[in-house]
């Protein structure tokens, strides 16, 4: 399957050039999805975010991940692409939801749900995860079994 290029309607005041750039940069994620190279695709898409936040962007984002498979990081950027998403979007990414659920299920996965109180804008790293992936929490995430480190920061 190969990488979409997924529009969905704005959340925020963006200038068009902002958009322009941010198009500009799914194009070119794309492109290198489209080689195998999903790193690189990943950091083109999470740049797009930066400029002119949607949820397309974690979809791709999914995408990338999903195809990269790194299951746990692709579950969670698709789910928030279905919650940040205001419209119906496209069969594939509930497909793909599912399809990834059943591989962590099935796989040496388990979901965890972690809160942190009373710091809402905390950073998490696990360790297992894609290097310099940062989340923040509350998070439900899927882990590889075994030993995982996992880094907090907060101000």
């Amino acid at each position: 399957m190969s990488l979409v290029l997924l529009f969905i309607a704005l959340s925020g005041a963006v200038t068009p050039e902002e958009l322009e750039q941010a198009d500009k940069l799914v194009r070119e994620g794309a492109a290198f999805g489209q080689q195998g190279d999903f790193r690189q695709a990943i950091l083109y898409f999470k740049s797009a975010e930066e400029l002119a936040p949607r949820a397309t962007h974690d979809c791709n984002i999914g995408l990338a991940y999903a195809r990269w498979e790194r299951y746990p990081e692709a579950l969670y950027y698709l789910q928030r692409c279905q919650v940040r998403a205001g419209e119906d979007l496209p069969a594939w990414v509930d497909e793909r939801v599912a399809t990834t659920l059943t591989l962590l299920r099935h796989g040496k996965y388990a979901d965890v749900d972690l809160a942190i109180g009373p710091m809402p804008k905390a950073e998490i790293v696990f360790d297992v995860l894609t290097s310099g992936e940062v989340f923040s929490a509350p998070i439900k995430i899927w882990l590889p079994l075994g030993k995982v480190v996992v880094t907090i920061r907060a101000s």
